[in-house]
């Protein structure tokens, strides 16, 4: 039975560069978790806090969606400015929002923050602190705002962008206001504008978020927000801010968890499961090329990192790890291209269900579908290439011989001789005609048991084609390739 190795073979003269190939991409593989680990490292490192010093206050920045590579970079900051006994801890925000349960954690960390006074600061000119910004900015300490920032606009959406159905939309949204709320009434700050922002997604300019006590500074710059912060206390952890000419540190965010925070996008994710199972399906399909099985398994990984970090559903887990099975396990079971369509069937409606559609991070509709077109095709492809194998007559071991030329060894006549066919010599015979000659070339047309049953080669015998038999006495011509 034709097996997928068959249909398409690799060619073996770049076995070596495909090799190499794979080695370098597994070399820069192993730099990239080395530089990770030095980047991270590095990027938290520097001097702890001295007796008799200035104050030590630590800058990090707070950009972009809000989502659990942030919060993981909140939770370093946090533990450095701990480590080092810093007097206060400033993260410079402009976000649009992002994940409530990042959201949620981060929170969490700045409530239980004792140590030291942590700001959020909206800068710069044009930043904004919206939707899970304004959130994390009610839970600190101390917010300032550079003069052409705004915060606000909390209404919580699906992740199409568009309202919560109605009846999920009042259970969501009065969750959201008793929660911000509450951080606004024990942080000294207006509850209205806290309740407003859900309800109404009211959004405050600088100006307007100082005179509605939803801030406490404005300041065009960091140093002129901690001159004015100092000497201030905090409610309600009682924090007296002591933060006059401090000696700012200024983080920056490692570029390995920024290449993660793009990762971490679900149509990302999703395109890169789905290429690391057409990687594996290929190399599998075209043993020796390497490169492919690699680059797969990369993705995969990388994939399955992504799942981890986000909020995913069993079902749709299930069902892609599901596809993947079913692919792969049409590359082993002949089944027509059953066991493939099932797969990416499989592929797409684990897409829709891996994460929740009312949530921020959704697959998009038109990354799903396309997936699906190339794995359709991708296995509709091998299925053509299959059936049109096994349409052909079944020629394995001996019966490859059957056409190919061989030299004569001995003299072969209808009584017998030898000929050198694959690799061997062969017992050999004519049916019908004269004795031919040692070195001729003949064709092999029958196979008797052990014995080949061969003819001349058309004007062989006049011509006195000479054949590529190591062992043969007369001049050789290279007209036809054996071993």
């Amino acid at each position: 039975m034709p097996t997928l190795h068959y249909i398409l073979r690799p060619r073996p003269g770049r076995s070596r560069s495909r090799l190499v190939l794979a080695l370098l991409v597994i070399g820069l593989g192993a730099a990239l978790l080395f530089a990770a680990a030095h980047d991270s490292a590095t990027a938290l490192a520097g001097p702890v806090h001295a007796d008799n010093a200035l104050p030590v206050v630590l800058e990090a920045p707070l950009n972009g969606t809000i989502d659990p590579v942030t919060k993981d970079w909140v939770e370093r900051v946090l533990k450095r400015g701990e480590r080092d006994n810093v007097d206060a801890v400033v993260f410079t925000m402009d976000t649009p929002g992002g994940l409530q349960t990042s959201m949620d954690d981060i929170v969490k960390q700045f409530l239980a923050e004792k140590d030291f006074p942590v700001f959020v600061y909206v800068a710069p000119d044009g930043a904004r602190a919206a939707s899970a910004g304004a959130y994390i900015a009610l839970a600190s300490d101390v917010i300032g705002m550079a003069p052409s920032t705004n915060i606000g606009s909390a209404t919580p959406i699906n992740g199409n962008g568009k309202n919560v159905g109605s009846d999920l939309r009042r259970k969501v949204i009065n969750d959201a206001v008793a929660k911000a709320t509450a951080l606004a009434r024990t942080h000294g700050r207006d509850e209205k504008f806290a309740e407003d922002m859900i309800r109404k997604a009211e959004n405050l300019r600088a100006d307007q978020a100082l005179e509605r006590h939803i801030i406490e500074y404005i300041a065009p710059s960091l140093n002129k927000l901690l001159d004015d912060a100092d000497g201030s206390t905090t409610k309600p952890k009682g924090l007296v801010v002591h933060v006059k000419d401090a000696s700012v540190i200024h983080l920056k965010f490692p570029w390995t968890l920024a290449i993660l925070h793009t990762l971490i996008d679900p149509n990302v994710l999703y395109l890169l499961f789905s290429a690391g199972l057409l990687g594996l399906a290929f190399e599998i399909t075209h043993p020796g090329i390497i490169l492919p099985g690699v680059a797969g398994a990369t993705c995969l990984v990388i994939a399955l990192y992504g799942f981890q970090v986000l909020p995913t559903s069993a079902a749709g887990l299930v069902l892609l790890a599901l596809g993947g099975a079913f692919m792969l396990a049409e590359v082993f079971v002949p089944s027509h291209g059953v066991l493939g369509m099932g797969g990416a069937t499989c592929l797409a409606i684990g897409g829709l269900l891996l994460f929740d559609r009312d949530s921020v991070f959704a697959v998009n509709w038109g990354v799903i579908a396309g997936t699906t077109v190339v794995f359709g095709g991708f296995f509709g492809f091998l299925v053509r290439k299959i059936v049109a194998v096994r349409r052909q007559p079944p020629r394995t071991g001996r019966q490859l011989m059957l056409g190919s030329l061989a030299p004569v060894r001995q003299p072969v006549s209808t009584t017998g001789g030898s000929v050198f066919a694959e690799g061997d010599i062969w017992r050999a015979r004519t049916v019908a005609g004269p004795e031919i000659p040692a070195g001729t070339q003949v064709q092999i047309v029958a196979i008797d048991g052990l014995t080949l049953l061969v003819e001349p080669v058309p004007d062989a015998m006049s011509a006195g084609l000479a054949g590529t038999d190591p062992d043969s006495e007369k001049p050789t011509t290279p007209t036809q390739e054996t071993p």
